[in-house]
C-alpha cells in the first residue's frame, strides 16, 4: 500500500504467513489483550478512543506479532 504526503511517498509492506482473514484477527486480538493483562502500568494511554496501536504502543504490538512471522516494512 502506498500514501503520498506532502511531497513524499510512504511505502508500508506487511507480510503474515497466517490466514489474514482468521487467524491473523485471533492471534492479534489474543495479543492485544495479553498486553493489556501484562503491561498496563506501562501503556502510554490510560483512557480514550484509541486505535490498537495507539493505546498499546506500536512497538510492544509489533514485537509480539514478528513472534508469529509477520513482518512489517515502513519506507
Amino acid at each position: 500500500m502506498s500514501v503520498l504526503a506532502a511531497n513524499s511517498k510512504i511505502c508500508f509492506l506487511f507480510v503474515a504467513p497466517l490466514d489474514i482473514g482468521y487467524t491473523f484477527t485471533a492471534v492479534s486480538a489474543i495479543e492485544s489483550c495479553k498486553l493489556i493483562l501484562e503491561e498496563r502500568d506501562s501503556l502510554p494511554y490510560k483512557g480514550g478512543v484509541l486505535t490498537p496501536s495507539e493505546a498499546l504502543g506500536w512497538k510492544n504490538m509489533k514485537n509480539r506479532l514478528e513472534l508469529y512471522g509477520v513482518q512489517f516494512e515502513i519506507e
